[in-house]
This record gives C-alpha cells, structure tokens and sequence, in this order.
C-alpha cells in the first residue's frame, strides 16, 4: 500500500499557514506568527522554540511538537553551504 501525504507529519520547518492550521489550537492569526517567525529567525529546533513566537503557549507547542516533526531543520541550516566539499 502506498503512504499517503498524510501520513506522514508536516514539517515545522517547511510547512505554510494552511499546514499550521490543521493543528488543533492553531487559528489564522497564531499560524501566521508562526511561519513569519520562521522567516525572520529561520528554522525550529524543538518545542522550545516555537514558544518564542507571540501566542504559542507551552501546551499549544506541545501539541505542534506532536503533530508535526523538525526533521530537515538541518537542510536549512546548513543550505548555505551545500557546494562545499
């Protein structure tokens, strides 16, 4: 059987308003902070993170942490140096 998009989380790190907003908790206003947060600051590492964005409580990013996943926070992080050797 093939996996469906679904079926795997969303990344925290790649994910748009849309993807945010399918957490429960997570309204238009809180998903935009998240995602414009992310732009100014770059990626999530953990949890702990995503409450430095106005509006997520300790509970609300407990529940992203366990909804979505962090996994290619790296690929971000190290981007600028894809070339080298």
């Amino acid at each position: 059987m093939a996996l469906r998009q679904q079926d795997t989380p969303p990344d925290v790190n790649s994910a748009g308003v849309a993807g945010f907003m399918g957490i429960r908790g997570v309204g238009r206003r809180t998903a935009e902070a998240i995602v414009a947060f992310r732009r100014r600051n770059g990626p999530f590492r953990n949890a702990a993170d995503l409450m430095r964005v106005d509006g997520v409580s300790d509970v609300l990013a407990a529940r992203i942490a366990t909804d979505m996943q962090f996994g290619t926070e790296d690929r971000y992080l190290h981007s600028d140096h894809s070339g080298l050797t």
